[in-house]
C-alpha cells in the first residue's frame, strides 16, 4: 500500500516535470540532468547577490550550485575562435575572380613591360657583337689538328667479332672441361 502511494505520487511528479526525461545517458545533447540544471540556473540567476548550496550546513561551500554551464562555456569559446580565422564573407578557395578578369591571360605581361614591349626594336641594341656563323673558315673546324676523316675504315663505332680457337661445335654445351668454341684470341681473355 504504501509503494502504490509512492509510485503514484512519482508519477505524477514526473508527469508535471516540464523537462521530458526521454534521454538520461550523458553523452547526448537532451539529457534529462542536463536541461534540469539549466532549468535550475534560469530559476536561481532571478536571485542576486547570494550563493546557492545544497549543503545542509551554510559553513560549507563544497556544494555550490554552478551558475555558469561550462559545456556552453567551452562551445562558445570554439565558435568565437573558428570565427577568428575566417573573413566576414568566409573561406572559398580559389577566390572568386573579378569579371573583368575572365578573359585575360594568366600569365599576361604587367603594364610596364607591355610598354616596353610597344617601342620600336633595335637590332644590336643589347648585344652589338655580331650573332650566327663568322666568315673565318679555320674556326669552323676546331684548329690545325682536327681531321674529320675516321682514322679506321669499318663499320661504326668500331666493332669486331670476336675470333676463337675453333669452330662453334653444339656438341660440346654443357660440357665442364671444353667450351663450344674455345677461348677468344687476339689476346682477349673473357672472364672466369
Amino acid at each position: 500500500q504504501v509503494y502504490e502511494v509512492q509510485k503514484a505520487a512519482r508519477l505524477k511528479r514526473i508527469a508535471e516535470d516540464p523537462i521530458p526525461a526521454t534521454y538520461v545517458y550523458s553523452g547526448q545533447k537532451l539529457q534529462y540532468t542536463e536541461l534540469a540544471k539549466a532549468a535550475q540556473r534560469e530559476e536561481l540567476s532571478k536571485v542576486k547577490n547570494c550563493t546557492f548550496v545544497r549543503s545542509t550546513n551554510d559553513n560549507f561551500l563544497s556544494l555550490v550550485v554552478p551558475m555558469v554551464d561550462e559545456g556552453k562555456l567551452e562551445r562558445d569559446q570554439k565558435l568565437a575562435s573558428k570565427q577568428k580565422w575566417m573573413t566576414s564573407r568566409g573561406f572559398v578557395y580559389p577566390a572568386p575572380r573579378e569579371p573583368g578578369t575572365w578573359n585575360r591571360h594568366p600569365k599576361n605581361v604587367s603594364a610596364s613591360r607591355a610598354e616596353e614591349l610597344r617601342e620600336e626594336w633595335v637590332e644590336g641594341e643589347l648585344f652589338p657583337d655580331p650573332e650566327g656563323r663568322e666568315d673565318h673558315p679555320d674556326k669552323w673546324t676546331g684548329g690545325k689538328n682536327f681531321d674529320s676523316i675516321p682514322a679506321f675504315a669499318r663499320e661504326f663505332g668500331g666493332y669486331q667479332y670476336p675470333k676463337y680457337e675453333r669452330e662453334y661445335n653444339s656438341h660440346e654445351l654443357g660440357n665442364w672441361n671444353r667450351l663450344p668454341r674455345g677461348r677468344m684470341v687476339d689476346g682477349h681473355v673473357p672472364p672466369d
